[in-house]
């Protein structure tokens, strides 16, 4: 390399590390920061350049281009942009680096392996706490005051075509719209019949379970029609109260996206008769204590 090459790296190392400091924020956005550090981070010849460029993206907002370059960068010659890329991941926390990172548990370096060890440990603890908080987590309509606890079951089907992808939209779909039903806080999946009665208590709430079936798709010359049936239970008991039906049709199209639509309308058509349905359950309770 000859001297003039080597002192503009030098240059462009300090320059790295100045910018990681207080000065950059005032002087660049986000996004040119990131594409200045993933080019120093693929392109410089000097390992300690390409290092402090692994380290500083760490600091960055969590992007895929930041998570992909750093993912590119374990496989660097030098184990010490090896070490810094999976220290960054581990920072950043995206399961999207998992795959490249377990690779590296069979690096020739071992500070880089335990560095990739820790790094894929932080990774999938991360991964679970957020998968805990969203699975505890309860949502309620907003602006009405919470009088149901309700939980939304997996859908079946009765028709032979309708694949699990489709009924896991179903359930996403179902569960979006009864959490914006007035009054109803929606409850997190899985939940035990001890967790879901002391929610009850603390709340003072009524609790209800939605079990959904696909009864129908037919297919018509001008489009498709769905038929969703809903069985209103109570709970944790599950004991049934009220059965659901509703039906819609999307015109002009029979694809999967039509289906998707049909089996939507159907059940916002079925859920306009919860809430009756919850308040009517309601009324006989109180009737029989």
């Amino acid at each position: 390399m000859s001297a003039a090459k080597l002192k503009g790296e030098k240059i462009r190392a300090a320059f790295v590390a100045f910018f990681l400091g207080l000065a950059w924020p005032n002087l660049a956005s986000a996004n040119e920061r990131s594409d200045y550090l993933i080019e120093l981070l693929s392109s410089s010849s000097m390992f300690r350049v390409r290092a402090q460029a692994a380290i500083s993206l760490g600091h960055l907002d969590k992007s895929p281009k930041i998570v992909q370059a750093l993912s590119r960068a374990l496989s660097d010659e030098h184990p010490a942009v090896r070490i810094a890329a999976a220290a960054s991941l581990e920072s950043l926390a995206d399961p999207a680096a998992l795959a490249s990172l377990e690779k590296l548990r069979k690096d020739s370096d071992p500070k880089v392996r335990k560095e990739a060890s820790r790094a894929i440990r932080a990774i999938e603890a991360a991964v679970r706490a957020r998968a805990e908080e969203s699975r505890t987590a309860v949502r309620e309509a907003p602006g009405s005051s919470p009088r149901y606890y309700v939980g939304v079951g997996a859908p079946a089907s009765r028709v032979s075509h309708i694949d699990d992808k489709i009924l896991s939209r179903v359930r996403q779909h179902l569960s979006d719209s009864v959490a914006k039903l007035d009054g109803v806080v929606l409850a997190p999946d899985n939940e035990s019949s001890k967790q879901v009665k002391a929610v009850l208590k603390k709340r003072m709430l009524i609790g209800y379970y939605v079990d959904s079936s696909v009864v129908q798709i037919e297919r018509r010359e001008n489009g498709i029609r769905a038929v969703v049936s809903l069985i209103l239970g109570t709970y944790p008991g599950r004991d049934m109260r009220a059965m659901l039906q509703g039906a819609a049709s999307v015109h002009g199209a029979t694809g999967p996206d039509a289906q998707m639509q049909a089996i939507e309308g159907a059940i916002m058509s079925a859920l306009r008769q919860m809430s009756s349905a919850m308040q009517a359950s309601e009324a006989r309770a109180a009737r029989m204590h």
